[in-house]
């Protein structure tokens, strides 16, 4: 899978939710080596805010729904085992993380040999292990004798909130062939207070029996509806609240990304040159509405 940048999908997923402040300084030499630094800053509040949506949701379902970590597997150890195994000629030159300013901040710094350490990178960075992350930009020699760099961002990806958490756990409680909890009616949320209940037993009970079980799950189905519909009620209060936060933290962030290349910038689009070094920056909020869709710059090497 090609990606607009190293890091996992899910954390793409988060810093499209308004979430991550994302810079990256890249160098490229002339026989292809090079360096990249990352720094990823994560809102700790609003992060703490969507876990917290997240568990009260899992709450009023019934069932357990954990957030997970965007930086898991991400530490200086598991990186250099990692490229270590796949005997890649990238390496990681530094590694830091920090609270800085309500954030937390990770800072990275690779030097690599040849575009395809790109691959051992990105499998590096991912918790997930994705052996087919490929290098997510390219650079080659034209017809006309420049060279192009390009960078493609897909807007599609950005707004589909591909990478988002799902029900932690879901797979091991299911039952077979459903897309519901085990135990569950497909599609159907656990309701309170009718965990007691057991059909089976009906037949052998009496008439007067039955009616006292029947009369007690109706009391039980209708006080766990109530309970369900004020739990969901406050939920969407939560929801709203946290959408309109994700919204007005989106407005203060925004991406960076530099590129210093081995000869003259003849064009770009970039949002501006110094030098041999093309920088974009740009707010999260163009690049979630597809107002930016690509990085390009033109070099005499």
């Amino acid at each position: 899978m090609k990606r607009m940048i190293l890091l996992p999908a899910l954390l793409l997923a988060f810093l499209m939710q308004g979430c991550v402040n994302y810079n990256e300084w890249l160098t490229l030499n002339k026989d292809g080596s090079g360096t990249i630094k990352m720094r990823v800053a994560i809102d700790e509040e609003l992060r703490a805010q969507m876990k917290s949506t997240m568990e009260q949701f899992s709450s009023s379902m019934g069932d357990a729904m954990e957030m997970p970590d965007p930086m898991a597997g991400m530490n200086e150890k598991d990186i250099k085992t990692k490229l270590a195994e796949r005997k890649s000629g990238a390496r990681l030159k530094s590694f830091s993380r920090k609270s800085s300013g309500g954030d937390e901040v990770t800072e990275m710094e690779f030097s690599f040999q040849s575009m395809a350490d790109f691959e051992d990178m990105a499998y590096a960075l991912d918790s997930e292990d994705d052996e087919d992350a490929s290098v997510p930009f390219t650079y080659a020699k034209g017809g006309d004798g420049l060279w192009l760099y390009t960078r493609d961002l897909d807007p599609e990806t950005m707004s589909s909130g591909a990478g988002m958490p799902e029900y932690a756990g879901m797979d091991a409680g299911m039952s077979e062939g459903s897309s519901a909890p085990a135990g569950m009616p497909e599609g159907m949320p656990k309701i309170p207070g009718m965990g007691d209940f057991d059909p089976s037993k009906l037949a052998s009970m009496s008439e007067a029996e039955r009616e006292a079980a029947m009369e007690k799950m109706m009391s039980d189905l209708q006080s766990g509806l109530e309970d369900l519909e004020k739990n969901m009620g406050n939920l969407e209060k939560q929801a709203t609240s946290l959408e309109a936060t994700m919204e007005q933290s989106l407005e203060g962030r925004s991406m960076r990304f530099e590129v210093t290349f081995p000869g003259k910038i003849v064009e770009s689009n970039a949002t501006r040159i110094e030098g041999n070094t093309a920088i974009w920056e740009f707010p999260l909020n163009e690049m979630k509405d597809g107002t930016i869709d690509s990085f390009s710059a033109k070099v005499k090497q």
